[in-house]
């Protein structure tokens, strides 16, 4: 597959890359500047960072696509652990039941 195809395919999950884009600058943007505790751990922000890209795909391509809210879940874990409120175990697993695949 190529880059052009690639960029195609995803549309219909991720949206359309520029209008994700802007979205997910502005929404950083904003907590940057609003939230009075945006300088935590690089693992936190990191997080929050990702966690609104995610935001943004949703709001812009499918909010059905399951790989969004199961990356947002698996971002908010990755902190979990590292405030010392879960432990990585074998049966930590983020991957839903096939039926919910789309």
């Amino acid at each position: 597959m190529t880059p052009e195809q690639t960029i195609e395919a995803r549309k219909t999950t991720h949206g359309d890359y520029a209008e994700s884009a802007d979205l997910a600058q502005k929404l950083k943007k904003l907590v940057r500047e609003d939230g009075k505790h945006w300088q935590r751990s690089p693992a936190q922000n990191e997080a929050l960072d990702m966690i609104l890209f995610k935001v943004a795909r949703i709001v812009c391509g499918n909010p059905n696509h399951m790989d969004h809210w199961r990356d947002i879940a698996g971002y908010g874990w990755l902190v979990m652990r590292e405030l010392g409120a879960v432990r990585p175990r074998a049966s930590d697993d983020l991957t839903p039941d096939s039926r919910y695949n789309q």
